[in-house]
């Protein structure tokens, strides 16, 4: 069993450099092509791929943004994991808190995700509760309930949906972080469900590849977690399909992290279990931990 403990603070070092114009600053190059968009510089991927290193720069662009301390909003764009219905802290929460305390006042956070919506509900709803909030960055986290057998949604259709949604938000000057859920509970879970959801959540990553989209895989992170830890990981859990105020404080530092922000300084103590638990994740998947993004002192307002 591998015992949890706050994760050392690692070298940092810089993914983006200065001296763009728009953005004010660029993405290094190295073989691969860079994109100005949304005032934000993204950089694609060379012809040989880097897909990972790829899924990264949007994080890592916004890193840039926040350093700069320009306005920025936010969106939480999904289901019942993405709306805010419980008492405690939710991964939204945690990312906004983050930031402010991480780089300053500038993030405007905006939550309109739904229980029990799938990708076509996201695309009907889009104008109303994405493009008319104009964000300049959206989490799009979607899934569960499109592997549900009872939905009769194709595989196809997942794809080719959360394709359209890119799409939109792309043609309004957003940029799109896809995220993957954390592990459900095959105990509480039926099997057929369960094949479905995992090949969703491959689909999300496959996805956010092709569209050159953020991606931040918890998914990746929590099932090596689940099934070292069982008890732990129960720990996290509303019920099957669903974490609780810790599980979602756990998101939010994984989520804080690949924009180079941290939270719970001013309460560690609040943190803790959640921290220990990211720090036996770091443990576990060693290869899942983004590549440090340096963060700001926190400017003063004038």
């Amino acid at each position: 069993m591998i015992a949890p403990g706050t994760p050392p603070d690692k070298p940092a070092h810089a993914t983006a450099c200065s001296g763009a114009a728009n953005a004010g600053w660029s993405v290094r190059g190295g073989g691969r092509r860079c994109m100005l968009l949304a005032g934000v510089a993204v950089s694609g991927p060379s012809p040989a791929g880097e897909a990972e290193r790829t899924q990264m720069t949007v994080q890592e662009a916004f890193a840039g943004r926040f350093r700069q301390w320009q306005l920025t909003r936010a969106l939480a764009f999904g289901s019942s994991n993405t709306e805010r219905r419980l008492s405690g802290m939710h991964w939204f929460d945690g990312f906004e808190l983050a930031i402010v305390q991480t780089y300053g006042r500038m993030l405007r956070c905006i939550n309109t995700g739904i229980g029990g919506d799938t990708t076509r509900n996201l695309l009907a709803r889009y104008d109303e509760d994405a493009a008319r909030y104009a964000p300049h960055l959206v989490f799009v986290t979607i899934g569960g309930n499109d592997s549900n057998p009872e939905k009769k949604l194709p595989p196809k259709k997942f794809a080719d949906n959360l394709r359209a949604l890119h799409a939109r938000f792309r043609h309004d000057g957003c940029q799109v972080v896809f995220q993957t859920y954390y592990s459900a509970d095959p105990a509480r879970i039926a099997a057929p469900h369960m094949a479905a959801f995992h090949a969703c959540m491959q689909t999300v990553r496959d996805v956010a590849a092709e569209c050159e989209a953020g991606l931040i895989d918890h998914l990746a992170r929590w099932e090596p977690y689940r099934l070292a830890q069982p008890e732990a990981y129960a720990a996290l859990m509303r019920d099957g399909f669903h974490v609780n105020r810790h599980g979602n404080m756990v998101m939010a530092l994984d989520i804080a992290r690949h924009f180079g922000a941290k939270v719970g300084s001013d309460e560690p103590d609040y943190w803790r279990t959640a921290l220990d638990v990211q720090a036996c994740m770091d443990a576990l998947s060693p290869a899942t931990v983004p590549t440090p993004v340096i963060p700001a002192p926190t400017p003063t307002p004038a």
